[in-house]
């Protein structure tokens, strides 16, 4: 497992995994619905993903906003893409 995916919980705060991706709760939640969407490449650029993480990232992302919007009715939905010190 990565120090990434250790540093944000590990399998403690995984809400779902998927072939290339690892859904998780963000444990400080600054907003109601945070969540980390972490990819199981190793890699360092978003750019050096392998084609079937960018393929199976667009049914990942329909899928989390179809739920959060059933959750919690969202008006507005953030997107930010850090290497991210919580």
């Amino acid at each position: 497992m990565s120090k990434t995916f250790q540093k944000f919980g590990g399998k403690k705060t995984v809400v779902k995994e998927y072939n290339h991706w690892y859904l998780m709760l963000r444990k400080e939640q600054v907003t109601l619905g945070s969540l980390i969407l972490l990819a199981k490449d190793n890699v360092t650029n978003f750019s050096e993903l392998s084609s079937d993480t960018f393929k199976e990232y667009e049914k990942v992302i329909r899928e989390i906003e179809l739920n959060l919007k059933f959750l919690f009715q969202y008006s507005k939905i953030n997107y930010c893409m850090f290497m991210m010190v919580d």
